[in-house]
């Protein structure tokens, strides 16, 4: 193939035009440093036309004038020399435009030989805006790693495939790791499988819908990121490139702390109310048994004694058991209505159970339900009121002997203790269906119940909620599938006092033989239960049925001690009492009120400024025997 051969006239044509063409300063000097050649990029550039500088000291034109003398030198030594450290290397120095404003640029040297003479050919080019950029770039560099290193929450860039190429020092708390440890991991490797899945799955979202995505996640067991407000926000890199996940984690641990204890806050607010509306219910229903029961517990007490040593003895002693457990449970329920604490003394809660157990065996038995007592190794000492303590121990069997009545055999329930942290622990478990777990978050709100309508009244749990906690303990409903595991926790007992004993024997009932008592009462069957009880103490006993009889008879005769109704016919209890003190003041420290009403604010506040005895109805004949001993006391 023939070859085309340019001559040296098209040779030079193609390099002038190279030259114009050039985005680059190209300027030519000789080894004395005048200008040869200047090319139109080089007039931009420097600010001078051609014309004026061909011929002229490139040094005196473009050398700043503090780096004139060093140029100078530097061109003598290589013109000297013959080599130089420039020739072939790309250098960046600074150069002088026109009208005097110095700026960088990157110089190239190269040196020819045309017709004997020796000529330096310099390509320069502008650096202005390229240190511009870098300079912006630095700065936003700056700027960005300012931000991210200060930043209060956490900031994070992940690649196509998950793994962190960027985050911020705030990300080593999400984590628990220093930041270096994060990058190129992906989130599942430094958390659990659970957690790793959930955030897998919220960034496959994100890169899927190319939407951002503002979602709260939780990470169980940090201190602070354990709940975490994460926004997440597409990158797209380059078109058909795998999409990047930006981040941002916001720590909202101390938020949802703080709203989990308001809303605890405000779920014991409620329970308290609900605990309060029940408590004046049942009080309501307790003062309408109050007569009732007086009359039951004072005629068992009689009847016990008329047939004494007969095959009947025991059926009442049966009917005085549970007449008198009637009355401390209506007691309770008025105790719990006052929101007044209860009584305290040295509780055994072995002892208890097994009170509870044989109290309710007839019933267990014949559901064929197993009980096993794990008893403790030391006995479980408690400061409480026994028989408050008693019916929230019956409560919960009852509870769980109704969720087994359904339940194939095996049917079980296993009461366990233990002692923990100053705390003894009761357990009551059964192998029952269990409690679902949207009800579990309900079962101690008064009048919640899931059982059938004549099976329960969503009573029994409220009532021990509150009575442990005005222990101040624990009721608590365990966490589990099989069966429904209940906790009581109380502060195990204070002191070394004695542990009262349930069946221990009562103290014997004064002798108020000859002792005249006045009985003031319209309740004829309260009266005369109380007359009957006194006569058996061989007190002489009258009574009358109003205020007008009651001082009719002290103007009669002396009398050792009045029992009076706070309310009577035509006058309450604080006009007799006043009345009693201007009239018979001798009898002003003899006089003792009986009532059914413990509630009323007028009656409360009347029974604290007396300072009289007070007989709560239903008593006992021992409760009414003390007091009458000791108004008969006051007189001698």
């Amino acid at each position: 193939m023939e070859q085309s051969i340019i001559s040296t006239m098209e040779r030079d044509a193609i390099l002038a035009a190279v030259l114009r063409a050039s985005l680059d300063c190209v300027i030519v000097i000789d080894e004395h440093g005048h200008i040869l050649e200047f090319n139109d990029a080089a007039e931009d550039v420097f600010g001078w036309p051609r014309d004026q500088v061909i011929g002229r000291q490139m040094g005196d034109l473009i050398v700043p004038p503090r780096l004139r003398e060093a140029h100078r030198a530097g061109m003598a030594r290589y013109l000297h020399e013959g080599n130089s450290r420039l020739l072939g290397r790309r250098i960046e120095i600074f150069a002088q435009r026109a009208d005097g404003t110095e700026f960088p640029v990157e110089l190239a040297i190269t040196e020819t030989r045309v017709s004997g003479r020796r000529l330096f050919a310099a390509s320069m080019r502008d650096l202005t805006e390229r240190r511009a950029a870098e300079a912006a770039l630095r700065n936003s560099e700056q700027r960005l790693a300012g931000f991210m290193e200060n930043a209060p929450i956490g900031m994070y860039l992940k690649d196509g495939e998950g793994r962190f190429v960027m985050a911020n020092p705030e990300m080593a708390h999400v984590f628990g790791r220093p930041v270096d440890d994060l990058i190129g991991r992906r989130s599942e490797e430094m958390l659990g499988p659970e957690e790793g899945a959930m955030i897998r799955a919220n960034d496959d979202l994100v890169r899927s819908t190319r939407r951002a995505l503002s979602i709260e996640e939780h990470l169980p067991g940090l201190d602070r990121y354990a709940w975490t407000l994460v926004v997440r926000f597409p990158i797209e890199i380059a078109p058909g490139e795998p999409v990047y996940i930006g981040g941002f984690d916001i720590d909202i641990t101390s938020i949802k702390r703080a709203e989990a204890a308001v809303a605890e806050a405000r779920a014991a607010v409620h329970q308290n109310e609900k605990l309060t509306a029940l408590g004046l219910l049942l009080a309501g229903v307790a003062h309408e048994l109050n007569n009732p029961l007086a009359i039951l517990v004072g005629q068992s007490t009689l009847l016990s004694e008329d047939v004494e040593g007969t095959p009947l003895a025991d059926r009442a002693a049966k009917i005085g058991r549970a007449a008198e457990r009637c009355a401390r449970i209506v007691k309770t329920f008025l105790s719990i209505a006052r929101q007044k604490p209860p009584s305290r003394t040295v509780v055994d809660l072995q002892q208890t159970v097994t009170q509870v157990v044989e109290l309710l065996g007839y019933a267990l038995r014949t559901a064929e339900i197993e009980v096993v007592v794990n008893g403790a190794r030391s006995p479980a000492l408690v400061d409480g009121d026994p028989d408050q303590l008693h019916q929230v121990l019956v409560n919960l069997l009852v509870n769980a002997q109704q969720a087994l009545a359904t339940q194939p055999q095996p049917r079980r329930i296993e009461i366990g203790f233990d002692r923990r942290d100053g705390m003894v622990l009761v357990t009551i478990a059964d192998n029952g269906p269990g409690i679902p777990p949207e009800v579990r978050a309900r079962i101690f709100e008064p009048f919640f119940t899931t059982k059938a309508a004549g099976q329960g009244t969503g009573i029994g749990l409220s009532y021990s909620f509150g009575t442990i906690a005005a222990h101040g303990g624990k009721l608590e409903l365990l966490p589990g599938s099989d069966g429904a595991v209940f906790r009581i926790a109380l502060p195990a007992a204070s002191g070394d006092r004695a542990v009262r004993a349930p069946d221990a024997a009562k103290a014997p009932a004064p002798h108020l033989g000859g002792h005249r008592v006045l009985v003031v009462d319209d309740e004829a069957d309260v009266a005369g239960t109380i007359v009957g009880i006194l006569g058996r103490l061989s007190a002489d006993v009258h009574h009358v049925r109003s205020a007008e009889a009651a001082f009719e008879a002290l103007k009669a005769r002396a009398f050792d001690a009045v029992v009076c109704g706070l309310r009577l016919p035509g006058m309450d209890g604080a006009t007799f009492l006043e009345t009693l003190k201007a009239h018979h003041p001798a009898m002003a420290d003899r006089i003792g009120f009986i009532t059914g009403d413990t509630l009323g604010p007028m009656t409360l506040a009347f029974l604290a400024s007396s300072g009289r005895p007070v007989l709560t109805k239903p008593f006992s004949r021992e409760q009414l025997a003390d007091v009458v001993g000791r108004l008969v006391a006051a007189g001698t």
